[in-house]
């Protein structure tokens, strides 16, 4: 969504402090090095300051027309209606962002935040390993 301690996109979901999202996410979810995390993974958040539902829209286009065959791993209800796809779950895998524009795979994961209470129902980051593995992205668990 919107990394509130910068505006640098090299920050977007950034594995530092600690209990930072992106920490989270590599930690917990992909079970990655930092330079793995780095190298692999291309992050982005929809918007810069205060969340904007028509930027993030735009925005959601602009990364789709950039990047037409790569798999999207999209984090929580916001983004994932941004990318036009609305009434889809947690865990799920859906294909091509923004009504059809791609067939890539598009893996739907909850917001990695330690506020997001989905993380702490058992068996989620199975379900997301799942997921990324069903969409071909590399975990190490």
């Amino acid at each position: 969504e919107v990394n509130p301690y910068q505006d640098r996109p090299d920050f977007d979901l950034y594995d530092l402090p600690e209990r930072a999202s992106g920490h989270r996410l590599r930690e917990l979810v992909l079970g990655i090095s930092r330079e793995e995390y780095f190298r692999r993974f291309y992050r982005r958040n929809l918007c810069v300051g205060k969340w904007s539902s028509p930027a993030a829209r735009k925005r959601a286009v602009e990364l789709c027309a950039e990047f037409p065959t790569q798999t999207f791993v999209l984090f929580g209800k916001k983004v994932r209606d941004a990318f036009g796809l609305f009434g889809c779950d947690d865990f799920h895998v859906a294909r091509g962002p923004m009504s059809g524009t791609s067939r890539s795979p598009v893996v739907l994961l909850p917001h990695p935040s330690g506020l997001c209470r989905v993380w702490n129902e058992p068996g989620a980051f199975d379900r997301a390993r799942s997921a990324l593995r069903q969409a071909g992205v590399f975990c190490k668990y």
